[in-house]
């Protein structure tokens, strides 16, 4: 480890070299704060206001009060020449790297020669120059080598602005032996692990191609070879990309995101330049380390924050970005949670991907691995697939909760489960199991009474049996069997069903909605599942009724969804005049379930309570109102009573029901 005391000693042994030259203005000495000069020596300095003569004195006196040691030059020497040789500089640029360090370890040196020194010396490059034993001319010219790297890619012929590298890098620098220019760089990247995933765990994305042509890039040492990996937070991406590396047998490596500030090195939201702009630096470094080296690909994670205003004002330029994302030599894959904060100029540059989560076969398979060891249940583990927004990263958060407090079976469910809950809570997501839908009574096709002639049950059961993309609307009155005749059907065809309502489109912010119904068809689209757009009609009003652009907005973004898929879609409502026109035609099929006729209706009686007296079969003929759904409460209610309810009660509760439906008459004269 270097010491506080040789950096002090060498930042004072230039200060006195300068002082030396005797080419400065004696008041600049007047000027220079009392915690400059401490922050220089290490000592306290106590100013004499007699005259200016004995200040500098004064000043002089505790320069040399700092001990002599030289321990730290030859390391200071040799580390910048390994700088110097992999990046290319001249010799006569050393110096000033040398001094470039020493800057960004003692604050108090940088201070005094920025904003004291340069302040009160015309011609501070001629008296610099001096002390670091080269020409003003190769002064300029070092200052342009050294700008020019990845150390600060920066166009300037003020060495001032070169006097400060990334603190990391100047920490290394004075810390450490090196033997090698990637040991300096060390505290700027990290080597990902290895991947705990294979291509095959991944069957929902179309991979193929772009792992081969990854592995091709690095075989190859292709020239400006980005990938772009996008989608929501937790389905894999960063997982993806250590699988792709390793496909590629490339090494993976992140590239960290420290800030420079002397003061505050460790903490990017203190850094006083753009961590973005610290990032592109970074990965600039990474690939002329790199360059020599094809078995390597790079890692940016958060990709959008290289595009984001920081508080100080500054943005990196979309020119500068685009030279870094076309010269690279090493390969880089960019990982994003939000795209749309990315400009189009730059993502038509990389080759992108959007990682979506996984159906639940598959997701069942990813979310059991960090559950190895906990002895959780089988059904427990299949609960959690069926979480729509829970990912494997969500499960591997969880799962280290109950493994480091040592919790097995039903205890370990219960601490993962609460963990996930508050988890998803915070996030503002599902945070339960969805509702499957549970029949009262088994589903019977003679139980659907079709309006019209027009369309029947076996032509609607047929197409969708026989062709994919089969489109069915249907109307009716709740309880006519129009979701148990669609989950009827996903399950005679073995397929997923998606069930969506309003709420799990609507969104707070503006676009947003429009999102989630992409997002829901992409998903029936990749897990081979039928939609099933329950309560349509407040998801489909009639667009001339909306009042809010929003809302017309989220009407065309359905429609024209449909119009493109080729996916089963089924759509229910109980109020078909509030739809938009343009739904209909977009529906192969228009069915309207009515009421039970009578011979439906005693039939049901006797399969649900069974049979009953010639006045009680009156008394039903007498129901016009009565659905399935009705039966279903009966049935329901019988299950729940200690003891089955009599005839005589099944009939009056068929009653109530049918009743409930009644139109009332309004109270008034009527014209």
């Amino acid at each position: 480890m270097s010491s506080d005391a040789a950096i002090r000693y060498l930042a004072c042994d230039v200060i006195k070299k300068i002082l030396a030259t005797g080419l400065y203005d004696h008041e600049f000495v007047d000027e220079i704060p009392k915690a400059t000069i401490t922050q220089l020596t290490g000592k306290a300095f106590l100013r004499n206001p007699r005259n200016k003569q004995e200040q500098l004195e004064l000043f002089e006196q505790s320069l040399n009060s700092v001990k002599q040691d030289n321990s730290l030059k030859p390391r200071l020497q040799d580390n910048v020449r390994l700088i110097g040789v992999a990046l290319e500089l001249p010799d006569y640029s050393l110096p000033l790297l040398e001094l470039s360090v020493l800057c960004s370890a003692n604050f108090g040196l940088y201070d005094l020669i920025q904003h004291h020194l340069n302040f009160s010396h015309e011609n501070i490059d001629v008296m610099v120059a001096d002390v670091l034993d080269i020409s003003p001319l190769e002064l300029e010219q070092a200052t342009l080598a050294i700008a020019s790297t990845p150390l600060f890619n920066i166009r300037t012929a003020n060495f001032l602005e070169v006097l400060r590298l990334p603190h990391s890098i100047a920490r290394k620098v004075v810390e450490i032996d090196a033997d090698f220019y990637q040991e300096l760089m060390v505290d700027i990247f990290s080597i990902m692990p290895k991947a705990s995933l294979k291509l095959k765990d991944f069957p929902h994305l179309e991979l193929e191609h772009l792992s081969q042509y990854l592995t091709i890039a690095i075989k190859e040492n292709m020239l400006g070879t980005n990938i772009l990996l996008y989608g929501e937070s937790g389905v894999g991406k960063t997982e993806l990309a250590k699988t792709l590396a390793a496909i590629a047998k490339a090494q993976l490596i992140s590239i960290s995101a420290k800030g420079n500030e002397l003061r505050n090195p460790s903490d990017e939201l203190e850094a006083e330049s753009n961590v973005a702009h610290l990032r592109l630096q970074y990965h600039g470094l990474m690939q002329s380390m790199l360059k020599k080296d094809n078995g390597s690909i790079l890692l940016v994670d958060e990709a959008e924050d290289l595009f984001h205003e920081y508080y100080s004002g500054i943005k990196i330029s979309k020119e500068r970005l685009h030279q870094v994302v076309e010269a690279n030599k090493t390969p880089t894959i960019f990982i994003t949670n939000h795209i749309e904060d990315l400009p189009h100029s730059f993502i038509r540059r990389c080759l992108c991907m959007e990682i979506t989560s996984p159906p639940k076969s598959i997701k069942l398979e990813l979310l059991s691995k960090p559950l190895v060891g906990l002895r959780t249940s089988h059904t427990f583990k299949e609960s959690l697939a069926d979480i729509d927004t829970l990912t494997p990263a969500h499960i591997t958060s969880a799962a280290h909760v109950a493994k480091t407090i040592k919790l097995t079976g039903k205890a370990a469910e219960h601490c993962v489960h609460q963990h996930i809950e508050q988890t998803l809570n915070a996030c503002g997501l599902q945070t339960s199991v969805p509702h499957h839908y549970h029949a009262e009574l088994p589903f019977d096709k003679q139980f659907i009474n079709i309006k019209g002639d027009m369309n029947s049950i076996d032509e609607l059961i047929k197409a969708v049996t026989h062709f994919d993309g089969t489109r069915a609307l249907l109307f009716g009155v709740p309880g006519t069997g129009k979701t148990a005749l669609v989950n009827h059907l996903a399950e005679c065809l073995e397929q997923e069903l998606i069930t969506v309502k309003c709420s799990d489109v609507l969104g707070k912010y503006v676009g947003e909605s429009e999102k989630n119904v992409a997002r829901t068809f992409r998903q029936a689209r990749e897990q081979n599942a039928i939609l099933f757009l329950d309560e349509v009609d407040s998801l489909l009003s009639s667009r001339t009724s909306l009042t809010n652009q929003f809302e017309r907005q989220l009407v065309n973004e359905f429609l024209q969804q449909i119009e493109q898929s080729e996916l089963t879609i089924f759509a229910a409502s109980n109020h078909a005049q509030m739809l938009d026109k343009a739904v209909l035609r977009r529906f192969d099929f228009k069915l309207t379930l009515d009421y039970l006729n009578q011979q439906q209706v005693l039939k049901l009686h006797q399969e649900t309570v069974g049979k009953v007296s010639k006045a009680e079969q009156q008394q039903l003929m007498q129901m016009k109102q009565l659905t399935a759904g009705d039966f279903a409460i009966v049935a329901r209610r019988n299950r729940l009573s200690r003891k089955p309810l009599t005839h005589i009660q099944n009939i009056q509760l068929l009653q109530e029901e049918n009743n409930r439906k009644q139109q009332r008459q309004s109270i008034g004269f009527v014209h």
